[in-house]
């Protein structure tokens, strides 16, 4: 052999892709308009020793975070506005090493409107009622404006008490004013949620007058009968 002459190896380096990136389980994807979001994060499923990268568009042209963590922040590190504004966001997501995943997955978070409640229509001044009046509450229909697909659910809360109204959409509560003076005044709010979790809520107020009680001071005993409520005898 010819010690002059010189000795080659091939050493052949093959570079692998990361894995593609994949959402947790359990991640938070819907939001409602007005919800502080400022605290809200997402996380992918942990790849060890790569950059998780999160880009605008779909080309990854526009970067929005670059980061080894696999947990991000919506607002502070994707540029999402808090309180939540309606829309749908989408961010392309990459891992990288010595290469670069592809294609990119595609992380949709949607903020979703909410449902316009209605608890009808307030029965104060001329509109109030008797004491022992069973009122419904609640609007045709209290379900205003749907925001969604799908099941609604109703609550009621009687503000300045208890017990509350029935939880449905039409509930009837009974009123009563024990004051021989002065009027008594119900609020009740309904909240209306639907699947997603966003909700909206509306205030009826109802005026229950002064309990009528009449007297006679002249003869001293008599009977009556009342032909509507609250009549005033002469």
């Amino acid at each position: 052999e010819d010690a002059s002459s010189p000795d080659y190896a091939t050493i052949n380096v093959v570079l692998s892709a990361p894995a593609q990136p994949q959402l947790a389980a359990s991640q938070d994807l819907i939001h409602c308009v007005g919800e502080n979001i400022t605290t809200k994060t997402l996380t992918l499923v942990d790849q060890g020793a790569v950059t998780y990268k999160w880009y605008e568009d779909e080309s990854l042209s526009t970067l929005a975070y670059s980061a080894p963590t696999a947990t991000v922040n919506i607002v502070a590190n994707l540029g999402m506005t808090s309180p939540a504004v309606a829309g749908s966001y989408s961010y392309f997501v990459v891992t990288e090493s010595a290469c670069q995943s592809a294609p990119p997955v595609e992380v949709i978070l949607q903020v979703s409107q909410n449902p316009v409640a209605d608890a009808g229509a307030d029965k104060v001044g001329v509109d109030a009622v008797c004491t022992g009046t069973q009122v419904t509450l609640g609007g045709n229909p209290t379900l205003a404006v749907p925001s969604a697909a799908g099941t609604y659910t109703y609550s009621w809360q009687y503000v300045e008490s208890t017990p509350e109204p029935n939880a449905e959409a039409n509930p009837v509560y009974t009123v009563s004013n024990a004051s021989t003076v002065n009027p008594a005044n119900y609020n009740f709010e309904v909240r209306v949620t639907e699947v997603n979790g966003c909700f909206g809520t509306d205030i009826i107020t109802v005026e229950v007058k002064a309990a009528f009680t009449p007297f006679l001071t002249s003869p001293s005993s008599s009977s009556f009968t009342p032909t509507s409520p609250n009549q005033t005898l002469v």
